[in-house]
């Protein structure tokens, strides 16, 4: 049976950011604070324009962990899916669920863009056909 979608890659568009290590000398963050909490030191790294290293995650608390299909280790990803892997605030680690890669977009049958209701996760009627359908269930209590 054919799937009701096509998986393509689609032209990148937007140059790089610049790594840490290229940006001018002047965009150095002084020492923090000692009273801060992680999550206000996080924002106000951010604030700066500072994305790597400690700004590169999101302050505790202000992204959940999302659910979606579950991706058995041994399962091999066809073009243009990842595995998305994520945690809870307290480190618990959980299944990776199946997302569209970076620079892929998803079409319905009839070569039309679909769009994706939570950032790059595909929902359980995009899976690819052979993945067996087991959604990932969040934790109780956890942000």
């Amino acid at each position: 049976m054919p799937q009701p979608f096509t998986v393509r890659r689609v032209p990148a568009g937007v140059a790089a950011r610049p790594t840490a290590h290229e940006r001018d000398a002047a965009s150095e963050h002084d020492e923090a604070p000692l009273d801060l909490h992680a999550g206000e030191y996080i924002e106000a790294l951010r604030d700066e324009g500072e994305t790597a290293g400690l700004a590169a995650f999101p302050p505790p608390g202000t992204r959940p962990p999302r659910s979606g299909i579950i991706v058995p280790a041994d399962y091999v990803l066809p073009e243009g899916f990842a595995r998305h892997y994520q945690s809870t605030d307290d480190g618990q680690r959980l299944e990776p669920i199946l997302a569209l890669a970076p620079g892929y977009e998803l079409l319905d049958d009839a070569g039309d863009p679909v769009p994706l209701i939570d950032k790059r996760i595909v929902p359980p009627e995009f899976a690819p056909p052979d993945l067996p359908v087991r959604v990932l269930e969040i934790p109780s209590g956890s942000r």
